[in-house]
């Protein structure tokens, strides 16, 4: 899909945004537009949410969407949060939103790989899942 001039710069400014409150570099950012803009159907993905504030989720890549990613992001966030050493971690929404995207872009060009993980992974507590104290 083709966005207009106004479009496309207002994205380049909130992706460049994104990555300056998730802590990212000027040369990571430049990077991550790059990548972004070579790959049309998360491009929209990220359009969309930039205008809506809510995932589109049209892209799908061996069935996995970008809430999906967004999801088993927060939940590796939480389970994090249950190790003690990291109970210092802070919480930083846009660091999970550009985590998401970042890592769709993965899942774009390894499929099988993260098929694979979110096959393994199911994000579930249940007894013997962690080994007790």
């Amino acid at each position: 899909m083709a966005y207009s001039e106004e479009i496309n710069k207002r994205a380049c400014e909130w992706a460049k945004a994104l990555c300056s409150y998730a802590g990212e570099t000027e040369e990571f950012a430049d990077g991550f537009w790059n990548d972004l803009k070579e790959n049309e159907d998360l491009y929209e993905e990220f359009v969309y949410y930039m205008e809506h504030q809510s995932f589109l989720c049209k892209m799908n890549v061996m069935g996995i969407t970008i809430t999906d990613v967004l999801i088993f992001g927060v939940d590796r966030f939480k389970a994090g949060l249950d190790d003690f050493e990291k109970r210092d971690q802070k919480y930083n929404p846009d660091k999970l939103l550009l985590a998401a995207f970042v890592t769709m872009l993965k899942v774009k060009k390894s499929p099988e790989k993260y098929a694979e993980v979110f096959r393994s992974m199911t994000g579930t507590d249940y007894p013997d899942k962690i080994a007790p104290y």
